[in-house]
């Protein structure tokens, strides 16, 4: 599923404890540059929306379910193109 998730940092690479998630939809004509763009907005409001609760230790953390994923700079292609279709993606 693809979406946005704040969590705490500890020693590994995006394995800490969650504490608010949100899966995000897109159109099937989206581009990356849309994709990236929404989801960063998206982790912005809902960081500012949540921030209070954060910092007043309002909310509960759980831990990661598996391993997750994540990606080094290497993995990616050397040039992005921003206005590639998501679904040409593989």
């Amino acid at each position: 599923p693809k979406g946005i998730t704040i969590h705490f940092i500890d020693t590994g690479i995006d394995t800490g404890p969650i504490l608010i998630q949100k899966k995000i939809d897109f159109d099937k004509e989206d581009t990356l540059k849309k994709t990236y763009l929404r989801l960063k907005t998206e982790l912005e409001e809902l960081f500012y929306k949540s921030f209070d609760k954060i910092i007043s230790k309002r909310m509960i953390a759980y831990p990661q379910k598996g391993e997750g994923s994540f990606h080094y700079k290497k993995d990616l292609p050397k040039t992005i193109k921003w206005n590639l279709n998501i679904n040409k993606i593989k």
